[in-house]
């Protein structure tokens, strides 16, 4: 197995990006590799992205910076939720987005928007919970989430 991603362009409409011919690997290293070292190798690229390209006209009288960003991740695979810093889907809670209970994941009336995963809302309740670090391991644990920062 390789380690990579399946990119989908997201300005196709919905039909054009659930066909196959639309979606495109893009492999980062090979089996065996550890996810954080690809993406540590890869952090200097992701930087020079970050400050924008610049990218020349053919005549070369103009220039224009571009800054290129990931809209968003999406799937459900197992690997993404270790990316993102989560428990696997069969914890207590192991959805990546929100706080449902495994014994719920039927409920079709539960509330996403209230009971959400918020990125920042996450980052700094594992920031308080690690400063009191006899306790931390077990409550993030209990809330799906690993103690370890997310590679992504």
């Amino acid at each position: 197995m390789l380690q990579g991603f399946y990119l989908t362009l997201a300005c196709l409409p919905v039909r054009d990006r659930l066909k196959q011919v639309h979606v495109h690997p893009i492999t980062l290293g090979p089996h065996g590799c550890d996810f954080a070292d690809i993406i540590t190798s890869l952090e200097p690229g992701f930087t020079r992205m970050l400050n924008g390209l610049e990218i020349k006209s053919k005549e070369g009288t103009s220039t224009l910076r571009i800054y290129p960003y990931i809209m968003a991740f999406t799937g459900d695979m197992p690997q993404q939720n270790s990316n993102g810093g989560y428990l696997k889907q069969t914890a207590r809670y192991g959805c990546r987005f929100c706080f449902i209970h495994k014994d719920s994941l039927g409920d079709l009336e539960f509330d996403v928007s209230a009971k959400g995963r918020y990125h920042y809302e996450i980052k700094n309740r594992k920031e308080a919970m690690m400063m009191m670090r006899s306790a931390a391991h077990s409550w993030l644990a209990g809330m799906g989430i690993l103690p370890e920062p997310p590679v992504l």
